[in-house]
């Protein structure tokens, strides 16, 4: 088992900045992320929490700063580049295919696939049906490991909410990810799955995989992170353990207004 966390960053953000017209969503943000660690990224409706997710996933180009990732420049990837870098997200409302079925959805992650070219269907096919072979393993063992084996064969549409969260898990796990963006996972989750989730998420994080999670659930946030960062009006606001951010006046007054 590795350590679950280091001093060494894996996620760094250097004056990250993202405007909409006269809006500073994301204003002159700072942080890292500790490569291992388990980190909540918390604060009010409108914090930008979110624009600050779609800027390292390279969903939104930012304005100005830098985005390294394992020491490198990641502020100007594809989103589809970032993820083949081993860094993944998921989201608030989950985005299957919803007409595939849920084997399918886990089976279109990993990219580079030989059947993907049509000639090496021709040159190649003993390598291409070995390849495809060897995913329909590993997909059907992440699907297990999600507890999701027996929906395999269903649309994924027909998920419910809670269980499209662990699709989108089991989708990131094919690429062996080093960090998992994860967009508040209680939301619409019922309790029984929640537990489910969080239960993955902390194996993966003794694993040794990094986790930055948005998340409104105040509770699941100091119950399993290491660390907390707290944005407000587009900038970080306070950083620290959980009972610090618990304790911390300006946390308070950010989220209850200002005490008289």
């Amino acid at each position: 088992m590795l350590s679950p966390s280091s001093s060494e960053p894996i996620l760094e953000l250097k004056g990250l900045c993202k405007a909409f017209g006269q809006l500073r969503a994301v204003d002159d943000v700072d942080f890292t992320v500790a490569r291992g660690s388990l980190t909540g990224l918390i604060g009010p409706n409108g914090a930008g929490k979110t624009t600050t997710f779609d800027l390292i996933a390279g969903a939104q180009r930012r304005d100005s700063g830098r985005i390294l990732f394992q020491g490198q420049a990641i502020d100007t990837l594809t989103p589809h580049a970032i993820f083949r870098r081993g860094l993944a997200r998921t989201f608030q409302v989950p985005r299957p295919f919803a007409n595939m079925t849920v084997l399918e959805n886990v089976l279109l992650a990993p990219s580079g696939q030989l059947g993907e070219r049509f000639d090496a269907n021709w040159w190649a096919i003993g390598r291409v049906r070995a390849q495809e072979r060897e995913l329909q393993e590993r997909a059907r063992s992440v699907l297990d490991w999600c507890a999701l084996s027996d929906k395999a064969a269903l649309l994924a549409g027909q998920l419910s909410g809670g269980q499209q969260k662990l699709l989108e898990l089991a989708r990131v796990l094919m690429i062996d990810p080093a960090m998992i963006l994860l967009d508040e996972p209680a939301a619409g989750v019922n309790p029984s799955l929640l537990e489910t989730l969080m239960e993955r998420v902390q194996m993966l994080h003794q694993r040794g995989i990094t986790f930055l999670l948005i998340e409104h659930n105040m509770d699941l946030v100091m119950r399993v992170c290491e660390r907390v960062l707290v944005m407000a009006q587009g900038r970080v606001l306070a950083q620290g353990s959980p009972r610090e951010i618990q304790d911390n006046p300006l946390v308070l007054d950010a989220y209850l207004g200002p005490s008289t």
